[in-house]
């Protein structure tokens, strides 16, 4: 192949379009052109074979080499992150990789086209995020980014476009995994064909620091996710993202009510989104567990409240009344303080007072124990009192039922006693009924 004149004379993009054509025609009829840029097309194609329905999304890398050893060398990467992105495309929210060759210095990779809608495009449309959503949203998605990272592999371009909502599942799929592009880019190959990333993969405003230096993290992807919740939440763009003195982002004074989010929850994606990646999740497992936490937050669970005997309050305890169908609340707050050592539960005493009301009254204890908040859905007889309680409790109860019997005897014997004078008070008097002739000799 002559180098010579390719990087002054590239193909013209219907020469190009052409040559996909041609090379995939016996397998794939090329529907319509999505993307084009400088050295790769995206096609969305369908199987020549009629009875299979699928839809492809193939990609067509055109890079314009200037030596042998630059292109010996792209086909060796080019084959070697296909075959990893082929093993990666196993899990059921990755994209599918069916097929990838390479033929007279052009690149081709087939793979799934997942049809639905962006992230990006949800953005638009939908208000600001909710805490519960953000929960829900990301509960879907760490999963996906933790079979990455457990397989030794960093995304590195998470953004808003590369989540797609499939139509058919509902679920959220990772796509646009450019490595392929990043390792087959004649900037990035010297002459010889030594592998020197002038540009790398990442999209500015999503990528941290040690990203931007080359050096990027596992937990380069996890900033980036905390940057996409960051948007879901204020809907703000990124040009108006501001950031501290330590270049970590500012923004909870977006938030369009940020008295309805909890205090962990924010601290979470503070967490997700710091600067010095040291101090930032160092997995996706990591923020799972904190999620856990905030879990029964979003919840409303019918059961009793049971309150071992290793359990103490740290911060407080909240219960408050609503009484439906009313719209009005009725708030009964009591606030229990400990210190932090604390080692034994609380000895005060939870109370619910009840509204004199005829509807049904619902009771929402909020307690928060050390990092951990959950919300319960109660009913006020089934609180049960601490085990200390309890054995103060039971003793009254004991005196009270010793002095109800004592209290039974002593009225007992008075009523008996009542019986026996009314009966003496009743008794014939037998000097009456004796005949006068007896009562004169007598």
């Amino acid at each position: 192949m002559d180098f010579s004149k390719q990087e002054d004379n590239p193909k013209p993009r219907d020469v190009t379009q052409d040559f996909a054509r041609n090379v995939l025609q016996h397998r794939y009829h090329l529907l319509k052109k999505l993307s084009q840029d400088d050295f790769e097309t995206v096609y969305l194609a369908k199987s020549q074979d009629s009875s299979i329905p699928t839809k492809y999304l193939i990609q067509q890398f055109t890079p314009q080499y200037t030596s042998e050893s630059q292109l010996a060398a792209a086909k060796h990467l080019f084959n070697q992150e296909a075959s990893i992105l082929e093993k990666l495309g196993n899990h059921p929210q990755m994209v599918s990789m069916y097929d990838y060759f390479e033929t007279q210095g052009q690149f081709l990779v087939v793979q799934e086209f997942i049809s639905g809608q962006s992230f990006q495009a949800e953005l638009k449309e939908a208000k600001p995020y909710s805490e519960k959503e953000i929960i829900e949203f990301l509960n879907e998605i760490l999963p996906v980014i933790n079979y990455l990272h457990e397989n030794n592999y960093i995304h590195r371009d998470i953004k808003p476009t590369s989540l797609i909502r499939n139509s058919v599942d509902q679920k959220i799929y990772l796509t646009n995994f450019d490595s392929i592009k990043e390792k087959i880019n004649p900037q990035n190959l010297d002459t010889t064909g030594q592998f020197m990333p002038h540009i790398s993969v990442g999209t500015r405003g999503y990528m941290p620091m040690e990203q931007h230096l080359g050096k990027p993290e596992f937990c380069s992807d996890i900033y980036a996710l905390g940057i996409v919740v960051i948007q879901a939440l204020t809907k703000i763009e990124l040009s108006q993202l501001k950031y501290d003195k330590n270049n970590n982002p500012v923004w909870h004074h977006l938030l369009p009510n940020s008295g309805s989010f909890s205090s962990q929850f924010l601290e979470i994606i503070d967490t997700m989104v710091c600067c010095n990646y040291r101090k930032r999740y160092q997995s996706a497992i990591a923020i799972t567990t904190s999620l856990k936490h905030l879990q029964p937050a979003q919840k409303s669970i019918h059961n009793d409240l049971n309150l071992e005997d290793d359990t103490y309050f740290s911060e407080q305890t909240i219960i408050q009344q609503r009484t439906q169908p009313d719209s009005q609340f009725s708030e009964n707050t009591q606030i229990i303080n400990n210190t932090n050592n604390a080692p034994t539960a609380s000895e005060h005493t939870l109370i619910i007072n009840n509204s004199e009301s005829n509807s049904r009254t619902e009771n929402t204890l909020i307690i928060k124990d050390h990092d951990i908040e959950s919300t319960r859905i109660i009913n006020s007889s089934s609180i049960r009192n601490h085990p200390k309680n309890s054995q103060q409790d039971h003793n009254k109860s004991i005196f009270k039922l010793i002095a109800v019997f004592g209290m039974a005897i002593i009225i007992t014997i008075i009523s008996i006693l009542l019986i026996l004078r009314n009966n003496q008070n009743s008794a014939p008097n037998n000097s009456l009924l004796l005949p006068e002739y007896i009562q004169a000799g007598s």
